[in-house]
């Protein structure tokens, strides 16, 4: 990939030779984030709080490439059962 490559330190980059985001020009690809909280190492108890956390890690990936989430254009998003979506 021809651009910026950003990683988070989480130890998954460097296992998997994998960058939480690259940047090619003015577009940000973010991807493989989760609601583990990586100060902390584990995943919050309910599915809101590991949303915040995903999006906290997402946004500061964003401000690294100098974006934010105001410029966010397409998200995919999995839960393990359809009575988490509100939640989110």
């Amino acid at each position: 990939m021809k651009g910026k490559r950003i990683t988070t330190g989480s130890p998954f980059e460097a296992m998997a030779g994998y960058s939480r985001a690259g940047v090619d020009e003015d577009i940000v690809y973010i991807s493989g984030t989760t609601g583990n909280d990586p100060k902390n190492k584990f995943y919050p108890a309910n599915v809101k709080d590991q949303a915040i956390m995903a999006f906290s890690i997402i946004e500061a990936v964003l401000k690294k490439a100098g974006s934010s989430l105001a410029n966010m254009l397409r998200m995919r998003v999995y839960v393990a059962s359809r009575s988490e979506f509100e939640e989110i």
